[in-house]
């Protein structure tokens, strides 16, 4: 399997940890916002599975950090991901849960300011490897 700082699509590399994270919640980070959310999506069927432990681990320490930084735009993105669903039905998950009251709009903004934080963070990787 390649090096995931080879991988350049953000959103594929997000899909698939979430997969990932589905099939294998045993080998995930089980950072304390994740164990909240298992029950949300619980019944959801993960896609198949391509990329190997240690880049959904590695995919996984990244959006911990996001969380880190910003608990909301990461909690919404983890989410996002993990339900495999549209920003409305993201956003009535996770108001139906008591999580958030959050409308569509704010859900495609805080999942597409996710996803641009942890994609610059992966570039900043790439090129940290670059110069190595």
């Amino acid at each position: 399997m390649s090096d995931l700082l080879d991988v350049d699509d953000t959103t594929w590399l997000l899909r698939q940890w979430a997969a990932w994270a589905l099939t294998n919640p045993g080998l995930s980070l089980n950072y304390p916002v994740m164990s909240s959310y298992w029950k949300l999506v619980a019944r959801r069927r993960p896609s198949r599975v391509i990329i190997c432990d240690e880049q959904a681990c590695q995919v996984e320490r990244i959006l911990c950090r996001l969380t880190h930084r910003d608990e909301e735009m990461g909690t919404v993105t983890m989410c996002y991901y993990l339900l495999n669903e549209n920003a409305s039905k993201t956003a009535r998950v996770l108001s139906k849960n008591g999580i958030y009251q959050l409308n569509r709009q704010r859900v495609g903004e805080l999942t597409n300011g996710g996803t641009a934080w942890i994609d610059a963070k992966l570039d900043s990787m790439r090129e940290r490897k670059e110069v190595a």
